[in-house]
């Protein structure tokens, strides 16, 4: 069985930030690790087009500063079932065509989505076939 991931990047380098870079360097280790053939490319200028893109994807975007983030929200393709992420929160979603999105409230919060879809990777051996997750940290003082 072939199985093929590619990483989307932002046109714009929205989501080139350190800790995310970090975390996309991790899971690229996880996904070869698991069999995955790995492909990398930049999101189309339209952004509908991401669909024409075979095989599964990933993304990770910053809610709020992300612009292909925002046009998801705004096509009703991302709709979280929970609230959205906010400070070091993250929300992890499969959309149509094979995408799995990692959203994080903030930098912080984009590496947490991706460490988390890490370990579901290890554990079941392939990308989750349809995820909808939150989490968020609890400050108690």
């Amino acid at each position: 069985m072939n199985k093929k991931v590619t990483i989307l990047l932002s046109r714009t380098g929205e989501n080139h930030k350190k800790r995310i870079l970090f975390g996309l360097k991790r899971i690229r280790q996880t996904l070869v690790q698991n069999g995955y053939e790995l492909y990398q490319e930049t999101l189309p200028e339209n952004f509908a087009e991401y669909r024409n893109i075979e095989g599964e994807k990933i993304y990770v975007g910053i809610a709020e500063q992300d612009s292909f983030i925002a046009w998801l929200e705004e096509n009703e393709l991302l709709i979280y079932h929970s609230t959205k992420p906010g400070y070091e929160g993250m929300y992890l979603e499969t959309i149509p065509a094979r995408l799995t999105l990692v959203v994080g409230g903030d930098e912080t919060g984009a590496l947490y989505g991706l460490l988390e879809l890490i370990d579901r990777i290890d554990e079941e051996g392939e990308i989750p076939r349809e995820i909808a997750y939150s989490d968020a940290p609890v400050m108690k003082l």
